[in-house]
């Protein structure tokens, strides 16, 4: 007797056709492209506050401190991360965390759950174009895409759930399977806030584009207790509904804050600096490379492009930086699956002939040359997947991971953004001093590196906390290596050198004398950078 084992491992309902077939080795080879990448970020420093904001919330919680993280607590005196994004979600990752309770488990997992998102790409241009070749291929452009790319190089986020879970919610109200459309619904608010206002732009998108249904559920509103209204019907009310989701979770946000801080100010913040229009050619900028990399193909269907229309709106209105960058997080998340979707419209709309010889090819050329994997456009487009090149291993990397030897499990430490995340599985990691005076037992930094004075929210650089350190001589130098300077709490240490200090000043604080050190006078090196995640949604 013959066993069909795709049976018992479930692969028989889910795939059921060669075209599946394909679109599930496009989804394992780049789940396994961009697992490595990530991964090797982590391992060659090139992951910040945000990847460690998440490890320090889940570790933590698997230690008796719910979701308490470091970095937050200067804004959200609780130091509990819901207090941050209210995120319902989290609960769900606990479990998966717990499995293997580091950074890198989270990276994996975000890049798993982001190749999903071709799922529903591949199923909603099989539903409108009824071809599976055109419907594969749209798919493909979704793992191909600068967007969703820079999402999944860039530490770890929510926003990359949001693919997924929002295309299937889109697919099942097409499909008009009620019972799932509400599954997706709850796993997209439970995601994050900007989530429900999606939905409701999804909601919206639907309805304007059925005219007909409309016009008829206005002039007979009991119709739509017919099955055949439903489709209207429900995303009508799924549309106040996703506001008052909305605002439920700023007040679980201002709840687990521990402040008094209201949702109309949670949403103001967004627009602090509204009509600063220094930023409109940026903003620009950033749109005709979000289009531009689907062919300007989504602006055949401009109904369907209400579902960008809340992210349009944000990224116009606001001068936060972060906004109008596509090496962040939010391009793949709050609009490019969404603009893809549209395409799926405009490409019925032109014919699949002429999108397979024109208009594909320009299409694959322009994200090759947009990744954020090709050298050439590392430093030439904006954002922290486009900054800090490919991630190979370096002799400097090896004399960080010496200093990181010498520092015991349990000890506190405060360090710079991109060491950060090799200490969150401790609660007692931070990137700047605690309010409440403790003094952490190392002080881990690299005078060689853009993140040496980086200010976090404001507060003291680390830069500062080792001049500082070595000015009261209440913290000794246990090790010093090409810039890399690891301090220990009450140790005598080595001195270090004029030239060494020369390095590890100047950096700092340019242009005034050493406050008692011996060292070189100062040249003008110094440079303020941002944390990545400042300001972003």
């Amino acid at each position: 007797m013959r066993i069909d084992w795709r049976h018992y491992l479930l692969l028989r309902p889910l795939i059921r056709t060669k075209a599946e077939a394909r679109l599930a080795k496009m989804i394992i080879a780049y789940i396994g492209v961009f697992s490595f990448v990530t991964v090797m970020r982590f391992y060659t420093f090139r992951t910040y506050i945000d990847l460690g904001i998440f490890d320090q919330a889940l570790s933590s919680t698997l230690h008796g401190k719910p979701f308490y993280e470091t970095p937050d607590i200067v804004i959200i005196p609780s130091g509990n991360f819901l207090g941050t994004h209210f995120s319902p979600l989290m609960y769900l990752l606990l479990p998966i965390y717990a499995l293997r309770p580091e950074p890198t488990t989270l990276l994996v997992l975000q890049t798993v759950f982001l190749s999903l998102g071709a799922i529903p790409i591949y199923r909603v241009a099989l539903h409108v174009i009824h071809k599976e070749n055109p419907a594969l291929l749209l798919a493909a452009l979704y793992l191909l895409n600068p967007a969703t790319q820079s999402l999944n190089m860039f530490d770890f986020h929510l926003e990359a759930f949001l693919p997924f879970f929002i295309g299937m919610f889109y697919y099942s109200l097409l499909q008009r399977n009620w019972p799932r459309y509400f599954l997706f619904l709850g796993l997209s608010v439970i995601t994050m806030e900007f989530a429900s206002i999606i939905i409701g732009a999804v909601c919206i998108s639907v309805i304007v584009s059925s005219k007909q249904r409309v016009r008829s559920l206005i002039l007979h509103p009991y119709s739509f207790l017919q099955h055949d209204m439903r489709q209207l019907a429900i995303p009508l009310l799924t549309i106040p509904v996703s506001v008052a989701t909305f605002y439920g979770m700023l007040l679980g946000s201002s709840y687990f804050a521990g402040t008094e801080a209201s949702a109309q100010r949670q949403v103001a913040g967004f627009f602090s600096s509204y009509g600063d229009w220094t930023v409109l050619g940026t903003r620009l900028v950033y749109w005709t490379l979000l289009f531009g990399s689907l062919v300007f193909l989504p602006l055949l269907s401009p109904k369907r492009l209400i579902m960008i229309i809340p992210w349009m709106t944000v990224t116009f209105v606001s001068a936060i930086p972060v906004f109008g960058a596509i090496g962040y997080q939010h391009a793949g998340g709050f609009a490019m699956p969404y603009m893809l979707l549209a395409t799926v419209y405009s490409v019925d709309k032109i014919g699949y002939t002429l999108f397979l010889k024109r208009v594909l090819v320009v299409a694959i050329v322009v994200c090759l040359i947009m990744t954020p994997l090709n050298p050439l456009a590392q430093q030439h487009l904006a954002g922290i997947a486009y900054e800090d090149g490919l991630p190979l291993p370096s002799q400097h990397d090896k004399l960080v991971y010496q200093a990181l030897s010498l520092i015991p499990g349990n000890a506190s430490i405060l360090t710079q953004n991109n060491f950060f995340t090799q200490f969150t599985s401790r609660s007692n990691a931070y990137l700047y001093r605690p309010s409440n005076g403790i003094r952490p037992d190392y002080i881990l930094a690299d005078a060689s590196s853009r993140w040496y004075v980086q200010s976090t929210f404001g507060t003291p650089a680390v830069c500062e906390e080792v001049l500082q350190g070595l000015v009261n001589a209440d913290y000794g130098v246990i090790y010093y290596a090409d810039g890399v300077i690891l301090m220990q709490k009450g140790r005598l240490g080595v001195t270090p050198s004029s030239d060494q200090l020369h390095l590890l000043y100047v950096r700092c604080v340019p242009q005034r004398s050493c406050l008692g050190l011996q060292c070189h006078p100062a040249v003008e090196t110094s440079e303020r950078v941002r944390t990545p995640s400042q300001g972003a949604a």
